[in-house]
């Protein structure tokens, strides 16, 4: 009867070729992939700002139907801020990114202050926002007769 020892056989673990041969893919992967995702952030910023932009919008039209009370959402272009809520919050745009407004209510015009109000039976006053920055553009447009708000990418040449 055999003892509880190991078998001979072939070797278990990596040889050191192996070992090298990893590290060096992974040195090279830590190389190429920082450039690309550097690039790629300033694209991602922008989606980001335009996504929770269109959401505040989103938001701010469903409180109207449900509370049966119009809310907007105050745009100052100038600063790269919108308001949003009920309790109203104060939403600063990544400094990368430009805010304009094509078409608004006109609030006040010693500080370019622009609103898009939604109604309670779903309405809304309409406008026109761009997000953009010196790659892309974006606009969302809040329709008014039914405060559905679109959000498209468009030629940044063109605006």
């Amino acid at each position: 009867m055999k003892g509880g020892g190991r078998q001979p056989g072939p070797a278990t673990g990596f040889t050191l070729l192996e070992l090298l041969l990893v590290l060096t893919i992974v040195g090279l992967a830590l190389t190429v992939v920082p450039p690309l995702l550097s690039n790629a952030m300033p694209t991602l910023t922008l989606k980001g700002a335009v996504n929770d932009l269109a959401l505040a919008m989103h938001r701010a039209r469903g409180l109207a139907v449900t509370r049966n009370r119009t809310q907007e959402i105050r745009l100052l272009p100038e600063q790269g801020v919108y308001i949003a809520g009920e309790k109203p919050l104060r939403h600063s745009l990544p400094a990368a990114v430009k805010l304009g407004v094509e078409q608004g209510v006109l609030l006040d015009a010693s500080t370019g202050e622009q609103a898009v109000r939604f109604f309670p039976d779903g309405s809304a006053s309409g406008g026109l926002i761009s997000l953009s920055d010196d790659r892309r553009r974006f606009e969302l447009e809040v329709n008014w007769l039914t405060g559905r708000v679109q959000t498209r990418e468009v030629d940044n040449a063109a605006g």
